[in-house]
């Protein structure tokens, strides 16, 4: 996947039809423990999500980070 010109390695993109509505799960594997605490993570998150929103407009997007321990830590 691009954004602007920029090739982005998504770890795991995953589609669901919530009753008609389509809602993609941006996720990004992180091995540090608490990847929430720190904003460049964020922002690679972001980029991703914002990217996969320009490709499926109308759908919704969520994105989270599974952290090294296991969490699935929201983000956005």
């Amino acid at each position: 996947m691009s954004l602007d010109g920029e090739v982005m390695r998504i770890d795991r993109l995953v589609r669901l039809d919530d009753g008609g509505v389509d809602t993609w799960w941006v996720l990004d594997y992180k091995l540090n423990h608490r990847p929430e605490t720190l904003a460049a993570y964020h922002a690679q998150l972001a980029a991703y999500r914002a990217a996969v929103q320009r490709a499926q407009p109308g759908a919704r997007v969520r994105s989270a980070f599974i952290a090294g321990d296991g969490r699935l830590v929201e983000s956005g």
